[in-house]
């Protein structure tokens, strides 16, 4: 009740797998060498495709949250 906690820990999900065990198949990109063959691998398949892409932390650049009064962006 109030004052208690609950939590659930979640370890990692390979959706390459979990995609695969489904039926769909799917390509993991580690680096970015490898996203321009594998987008064209899921251009070319016939049937449902999953691209599993690992970005490093870093790499992602941070969300806009307010109106910048230079260029009026809101994100």
């Amino acid at each position: 009740m109030y004052g208690e906690e609950h939590f659930t820990q979640l370890s990692k999900i390979d959706f390459a797998k979990f995609a695969e065990a489904v039926g769909v198949e799917s390509v993991t990109i580690k680096n970015d060498n490898d996203i321009d063959k594998s987008i064209k691998w899921a251009v070319n398949s016939t049937g449902p495709v999953l691209l599993s892409v690992m970005l490093i932390r870093r790499s992602i650049p941070p969300i806009r949250t307010k109106i910048d009064k230079d260029d009026g962006y809101y994100g």
